[in-house]
């Protein structure tokens, strides 16, 4: 009987490559990017990174740096999630994926069925057929694996969770920036920062494509423009515009 415009937002599997030749300090930004969607806002978040592709020459100097990070957040890296279901869901996710995880799950830094919490951790390498690899894992983990190059990323990227809401591309070459924009089907990407300074830019529309959603309709003017009637009025000038069926003019 009613219908009504809608707009949905939601999420997938969001990538974030991280290119050759970036400095400690950038890796120790993208690093914390990180760490603001699957720590403090506990991975549950549809900007989520959801899995890292590291370029092969920086890879171990980034591991490097995430373990330092992590150990850092001292008793912030036990994340609470925010249900039973979604909190079992990671966990089979951890248990599944069979991988070593950087810091390690010990001590005072477990999976808590009681609080329903997990610890912040990256996994390294696990193997395509794994389920983390396969449906977006929403909470604080993060597979990590090495690529030899932006194409294999790509190659990656569309083959793992093609279309996701957002997409992360972390470089300072201007060629694979354009590679990466040009060859990864997403609602939206970033280059060389975090969803923070994409969402909170009222100027741009922010929204998915395909399974990751549909509009873009966050705010701003195409917000306006989504749940409003566009109504397009065509008027005459000098007299009756005529056509085929009413006789040309």
């Amino acid at each position: 009987q009613t219908l009504t415009p809608l707009t949905l937002e939601l999420g997938g599997k969001s990538p974030a490559f991280v290119d050759a030749g970036l400095d400690v300090d950038a890796l120790r930004s993208v690093v914390k990017e990180i760490m603001e969607t699957k720590v403090f806002k506990t991975g549950q978040f549809c900007c989520a990174h959801d899995y890292a592709l590291v370029h092969k020459s920086v890879f171990d100097e980034f591991c490097s740096i995430f373990q330092e990070v992590v150990k850092d957040l001292g008793s912030r890296r036990q994340v609470r999630l925010i249900g039973r279901k979604q909190y079992e869901s990671v966990k089979f996710l951890l248990k599944d994926a069979d991988v070593q995880c950087i810091p390690a799950m010990d001590g005072d830094f477990q999976l808590n069925d009681q609080d329903m919490s997990v610890p912040m951790a990256g996994l390294l390498s696990p193997s395509f057929d794994r389920a983390v690899l396969k449906r977006e894992i929403f909470g604080p983990i993060i597979p990590i694996l090495a690529v030899s190059g932006i194409d294999e990323a790509i190659g990656i990227i569309n083959r793992v969770g093609p279309k996701p809401l957002i997409a992360y591309c972390y470089t300072k070459e201007q060629v694979t920036e354009k590679a990466f924009v040009s060859g990864v089907p997403a609602g939206n990407i970033a280059v060389n920062g975090g969803p923070q300074r994409m969402i909170g830019n009222y100027a741009i529309s922010f929204g998915g494509t395909g399974p990751s959603g549909t509009g873009a309709g966050f705010w701003g003017r195409d917000a306006l423009r989504e749940f409003s009637n566009r109504k397009y009025v065509m008027s005459a000038q000098g007299g009756f515009a005529r056509s085929f069926f009413s006789g040309l003019p």
